[in-house]
Order: C-alpha cells, then sequence, then structure tokens
C-alpha cells in the first residue's frame, strides 16, 4: 500500500502520528458522546416535541454532519440496482421513524423507572 486512502472511500483521511487503533479509538469515544449527548437531549426535549419533529431534525443533523465527510472524500456509488438501494434507504428511514414512536413513551419516563 502506498499509504494514501483509496478514492471513494469516507472517512479515511490518514493523520500522520496516530495509528489505525487510535484513530478506531477516538472516534469510538467520540460516538460514545455523541449517543449520550443525543439520549440526554432526546430525554430533555420529548416534554415539548413530537417524535416525528425529533425524527426529521435528528435525521437533518446526521447529514449535515456526515457532509463534510462526503466532500472531502468524495463518495460514488457503484450500484447496478440503484432502485433497490433507494428503496432499502426509504424503508430503513421510515423503521427510524416507526421505531422512534413506539418507543417514545419511555422518553418520558423518570430516570429511576427507566433504569429499574
Amino acid at each position: 500500500m502506498n499509504g494514501k486512502a483509496p478514492s471513494g472511500s469516507v472517512g479515511s483521511v490518514s493523520r500522520p502520528g496516530l495509528s489505525g487503533n487510535l484513530q478506531g479509538a477516538l472516534w469510538m469515544l467520540v460516538s460514545g458522546a455523541g449517543y449520550t449527548l443525543h439520549i440526554a437531549l432526546a430525554k430533555e426535549i420529548t416534554a415539548d416535541a413530537h417524535p416525528i419533529f425529533l425524527a426529521f431534525w435528528r435525521s437533518f443533523l446526521a447529514f449535515l454532519i456526515a457532509m463534510p465527510f462526503v466532500w472531502i472524500g468524495g463518495v460514488k456509488i457503484h450500484t447496478a440496482r440503484f432502485g433497490a438501494l433507494v428503496t432499502r434507504s426509504l424503508i430503513g428511514s421510515a423503521g427510524f421513524v416507526f421505531g422512534l414512536i413506539a418507543i417514545w413513551p419511555i422518553f418520558g419516563l423518570p430516570l429511576a423507572e427507566f433504569n429499574a
């Protein structure tokens, strides 16, 4: 290998001085902190907002966070079945929204009851 990231890969920006394992560990810490922040904000916001509203903003913010990685690394979709890919994406998005609606009452529970 020549040390360069393959074209079209997302998030494969190499950092001199950091091993791959260390980069992976840092990404895991960042994602864990992000997940914790997401749950805390969801618990706080759910008293005033509808689940579909929250699902929209969560998806929109995830899109905004992902876009710099797409712009830096570039993405090329190599598929012969683009329609199937779009259908799978739409079904996954609908599953996310319906899943959020299904667990909506959990966000309203006090923390002591949620952990019990």
